[in-house]
């Protein structure tokens, strides 16, 4: 069985160059987990001005997440 690709590389095509995506270990830097109440794993953060401006928990169909990385990323 294949699995799709993973959000975080999908994600960063799906903006055309409007979103910056970083993805960060949990494990490995756990005082930026608790900086953003990371507690579920996925957690996906959209991120303007330094200000998170949705946060979406758990696995989600890719169209939803789609949707939502094109809305933000057409915002002004």
């Amino acid at each position: 069985m294949r699995r799709s690709p993973r959000p975080a590389v999908w994600c960063a095509e799906a903006s055309e160059g409007q979103v910056t995506l970083m993805k960060v270990n949990v494990d490995e830097n756990p005082g930026l987990a608790a900086r953003y109440d990371v507690r579920s794993i996925p957690t996906i953060l959209l991120v303007k001005h330094g200000m998170v401006v949705e946060r979406v928990v758990g696995a989600v169909p890719k169209a939803v997440l789609q949707d939502i990385v094109s809305a933000q990323a057409s915002s002004q």
